[in-house]
């Protein structure tokens, strides 16, 4: 969860919570994902 609320999160985590009036956090997960898996040798 730490690397969540540092590389994806950031500024939108209020500490419990997530901020109610961004509504883009599947996009931003998605995109974290997806360039993970991009870094990841096969």
């Amino acid at each position: 969860m730490e690397t969540l609320v540092e590389e994806v999160l950031g500024r939108r985590w209020e500490g419990n919570n997530l901020g109610l009036t961004y509504s883009e956090y599947e996009i931003d997960l998605n995109g974290f994902i997806y360039a993970d898996a991009e870094e990841v040798p096969f």
